[in-house]
């Protein structure tokens, strides 16, 4: 049971009805800067994480240095996932406990309704749909450039 002798939880008693705590995270947007530091700080804290790109490479170009623990290659997996396509979705997040939503629209593709709004609503469904325990949502603008107007 979870609960000691005295009636006071006791953490080290709990034991998980499944193995939900070695699924993996899933970072979508995980080729972002802000999805790439998510992968890394999962790694660095021995948590198994899903690395969802639109291009299924990780880590990103110019990021190389951020995979940097032993146990990277047993920890960490990589997949294709476009936050506009659902079933893409739904099987990129399946099998995860938690998913991180870092994706956002960048040069590289995406308009800014698709990505930051319509994507933002499939990827919460698709964890509906698959179960997922929680769904994290990270969003900035312009936190780099203090002068810009989306940091104003």
């Amino acid at each position: 049971g979870s609960i000691a002798a005295g009636g006071f939880f006791n953490p080290e008693q709990v034991v998980a009805a499944d193995d939900a705590s070695v699924a993996p995270i899933a970072v979508l947007g995980a080729s972002g800067r802000t999805g790439a530091l998510c992968v890394n700080a999962c790694l660095k804290r021995g948590i198994p994480v899903r690395a969802l790109t639109r291009s299924g490479t990780w880590p990103p170009e110019g990021m190389a240095a951020l995979q940097m623990t032993d146990n990277s290659d047993n920890l960490l997996s990589v997949a294709a996932c476009d936050v506009r396509d659902p079933l893409a979705l739904f099987e990129g997040i399946q099998g995860c406990r938690s998913v991180i939503y870092a994706a956002s629209a960048s040069k590289k593709g995406g308009k800014a309704k698709e990505i930051d709004n319509d994507g933002v609503l499939a990827a919460g469904e698709a964890c509906l749909k698959a179960n997922v325990g929680r769904y994290v949502v990270l969003s900035s603008t312009a936190v780099t450039r203090p002068k810009s107007l989306g940091y104003i």
